[in-house]
């Protein structure tokens, strides 16, 4: 069966798709090559790069200048002294005639002075202090959030609890809010004292020591903050 011209040049659909893309390919490889070609041809008139063999040149020569200046500064002659600061701690120890800080006296400028206490310690102590009451023993300090011990080993001797510097409340007419306040005393321990004093007044602290959950840990805790005023 003959064919005719026509159909020497007939496509599937499939083949004309795959012709369509071979000369998309063909063009675009084309243009990339051109493109390449006039970017080398151009690239050193229009960036600069023509210079880059001077610059260079002047690099090298400033590395040198500073490859010198390195060597003379490495010198034996020309090494600086190097003076070591004393430890805020020692400092203050040698300070030997400084008095000693009321803990319950002393304002926040007197304790930011203090070796490692700044601001925020400071702050951390003042506020304790006021929920207590005041301290009566150094220790305490211990239970200020931002005071752990290797801080109080070194503020300590520095410091000093006076006697009756702290704020004592009459266990028979203080308030139940008030005392729960305090922060020795939690809600189960403050209505079972109001449960004692219910049945009268307190002839002794040592009552206290009746209660159930009263033990020598909390009493002894609790005890310096607290007073009786006997008729």
């Amino acid at each position: 069966m003959s064919l005719r011209f026509r159909d020497y040049f007939y496509f599937h659909p499939k083949e004309r798709t795959a012709l369509v893309f071979l000369l998309m390919l063909n063009c675009t490889l084309f243009a990339l090559r051109e493109g390449i070609e006039y970017y080398s041809l151009n690239i050193e008139e229009h960036s600069g790069l023509a210079e880059f063999p001077s610059f260079e040149h002047d690099m090298e020569a400033s590395f040198s200048k500073l490859q010198e200046k390195s060597t003379l500064s490495d010198s034996p002659d020309k090494v600086e002294p190097i003076v070591l600061k004393k430890p805020l701690a020692r400092q203050w120890t040698e300070v030997k005639d400084k008095a000693k800080i009321g803990l319950n006296n002393a304002d926040r400028e007197e304790l930011e002075e203090l070796p490692l206490i700044g601001p925020s310690r400071a702050s951390g102590i003042l506020k304790y202090r006021e929920m207590l009451g005041g301290f009566y023993r150094l220790e305490q300090l211990l239970e200020v959030y931002t005071i752990d011990s290797s801080v109080y080993s070194v503020v300590h001797p520095f410091l000093e609890v006076r006697d009756s510097s702290w704020r004592k409340v009459n266990i028979d007419e203080v308030e139940f809010k008030s005392l729960l306040k305090h922060p020795y005393f939690d809600y189960p321990l403050v209505k079972s004292i109001f449960q004692l004093r219910d049945k009268g007044r307190l002839e002794s602290l040592s009552q206290l020591k009746t209660l159930d959950l009263m033990n020598d840990s909390i009493y002894v805790k609790i005890e310096p903050y607290l007073f009786i005023e006997k008729p």
